[in-house]
């Protein structure tokens, strides 16, 4: 991996309760350990989480998270 910040967006609450985002690229990136329930606001989600607190998910929103720790990543606000 190159030293390139990866820039992610919400994208909404999976089928586990796990907040997920994405990149430009399709990649999808969430927490396992911070959940929510389906109709929570994106703000809610953006001033729940942090950089920190995400792993690579893959690239299928509600698969299963390989769980990479991921650097050089920045959540678009």
């Amino acid at each position: 991996m190159t030293g390139e910040k990866i820039t992610v967006k919400f994208y909404g609450i999976d089928y586990w309760n796990r907040p997920v985002f994405v990149d430009k690229n399709q990649n999808f990136y969430g927490s396992t350990d911070i959940l929510f329930n389906s109709n929570v606001s994106p703000k809610e989600v953006l001033d729940s989480i942090s950089e920190k607190d995400l792993t690579y998910f893959g690239r299928d929103f509600d698969g299963d998270p390989i769980g990479t720790p991921v650097k050089n990543i920045k959540i678009e606000r």
